[in-house]
């Protein structure tokens, strides 16, 4: 009989202090994307990589062009190239060809280096922004909106209160 009293003693000690400890823990939420689009810093960063991207462009295109006037010229004096000079024409051809493709990997590699570059500081500004409005509201977990399953009534969208710390309207 003691034993069993001790038994519901620690059960109820222990279910007490879950149900305490549960009603202390506070979730909120954020979109990041929101966020981060919603920060004029984003504009500026887009804006610098839409005009990397057009110089890529511009010169892709004036290799492209190049490429084409080669096969034009190719094809149209054909007939009139000795084996050595069709083999010469062919192998500048191909040569453009893996140029250009080349360029088009490097290009890629560097709008991507370029967008990581821009990107990470307005993404360590958000961060320290969510950082403070939790720790000023008392939250114990904020996730990101993607990953929500169910949103309960008690739920909070801190995105308000993180535009707000960073002076967002």
């Amino acid at each position: 009989m003691k034993k069993l009293m001790k038994f519901v003693a620690i059960a109820v000690l222990v279910f007490t202090t879950l149900g305490v400890s549960a009603q202390q823990t506070k979730i909120g939420h954020i979109d990041m994307q929101e966020l981060i689009s919603a920060m004029p810093e984003t504009i500026t960063a887009k804006n610098q990589l839409q005009k990397k991207q057009e110089e890529i462009q511009k010169e892709f295109d004036s290799m492209k062009s190049q490429y084409q006037k080669l096969i034009s010229d190719y094809q149209a004096k054909e007939a009139t190239y000795s084996d050595i000079m069709k083999n010469t024409k062919q192998q500048e051809i191909q040569s453009l060809q893996s140029r250009i493709q080349q360029f088009s990997n490097l290009a890629q590699e560097e709008l991507t280096k370029a967008e990581n570059s821009l990107m990470q500081p307005i993404v360590e500004r958000a961060r320290k922004a969510i950082n403070a409005v939790a720790k000023a509201h008392g939250f114990t977990y904020i996730i990101t909106k993607a990953a929500i399953l169910y949103e309960g009534t008690n739920a909070v969208d801190i995105l308000p209160m993180v535009k707000q710390n960073l002076g967002i309207k």
